[in-house]
């Protein structure tokens, strides 16, 4: 069966078409994707930084006064949420655990903020890099808050 000169010139038309207009789109898509997925990595790796930074340094404030004290648990809750912006539900626990954390960072135990001062970079940045699951840091951060906190056996 031969293929006449008419649908050849349509044939060749669409091949023209997909090559010129279709697959040039579908790159473009791709590289999109893959540069939204870069950026989304990089700006998570910026808060990472600016929560470990803003976790040690509120636990190694002495605030005197109660406006002090506000000052310093307004900028870690907006880190924070910066942060949980970024982590868009994926990892629900390791918001949790970093709430707690604040809390421990901005509280009146000492224990409690080094806990917190030594703990969140380490299972930060586990999290990040995978060697931890988010049900994992929640759980190690409770596991060693509890040595803390428990009263010594008998």
């Amino acid at each position: 069966m031969e293929m006449d000169s008419g649908w050849a010139v349509i044939l060749g038309a669409i091949i023209a078409l997909v090559s010129s207009a279709v697959l040039p789109w579908i790159r473009d898509a791709v590289a999109a994707r893959r540069a939204d997925r870069i950026a989304r990595k990089s700006a998570l790796e910026a808060s990472i930084r600016r929560v470990i930074h803003t976790v040690t340094t509120a636990s190694f404030e002495r605030p005197l006064s109660t406006p002090d004290r506000a000052k310093i648990e307004v900028g870690l809750q907006d880190t924070l949420t910066e942060f949980e912006l970024l982590l868009g539900g994926r990892s629900q626990p390791v918001g949790v655990m970093l709430d707690q954390a604040s809390r421990d960072a901005t509280g009146d135990d000492e224990r409690l903020r080094a806990l917190a001062r030594s703990t969140v970079p380490l299972l930060l940045t586990g999290w990040h890099s995978g060697i931890f699951s988010g049900p994992d840091v929640w759980a190690r951060y409770c596991d060693s808050r509890a040595a803390i906190t428990s009263p010594a056996p008998e």
